[in-house]
């Protein structure tokens, strides 16, 4: 299971193959950061959706990146080029939650900050 530090609703939701997100302090002041957790989807979770249901497995492949957004980014008046303004600073994948908690331990993670891309401005 992952750490007690990860709420369950969280846990839940990179069982059930959602992202999370988590805003990160920045490598410029010009800048904001985030960490996003991109749990794959295999074959098995199309024949669940297929199935009108979804599967719940610690067992994933969690692709993990840190981007920065440069503080002028209006979403409503321009779109995001890599390079221009926003940068990809590191990415990995993991098989497993243990894994995962390994990783966003290196990353200096506060695992229960986690959060829904929708609950937050998260830019990407």
């Amino acid at each position: 299971m992952l750490n007690d530090e990860v709420p369950m609703d969280k846990k839940n939701a990179l069982y059930l193959g959602e992202p999370l997100v988590i805003e990160v302090p920045a490598s410029d002041p010009t800048r904001r950061a985030w960490i996003s957790i991109f749990p794959r989807k295999d074959e098995l979770d199309r024949v669940a959706a297929s199935e009108n249901w979804r599967r719940s497995t610690a067992d994933r492949n969690y692709y993990v990146w840190l981007g920065e957004v440069s503080r002028d980014y209006d979403d409503t008046s321009w779109d995001l080029y890599e390079g221009r303004n926003y940068w990809k600073l590191k990415e990995q994948t993991v098989k497993g939650e243990l894994a995962l908690i390994e990783l966003l331990r290196s990353w200096s993670v506060p695992l229960g900050r986690l959060e829904y891309p929708a609950r937050t401005d998260y830019p990407f």
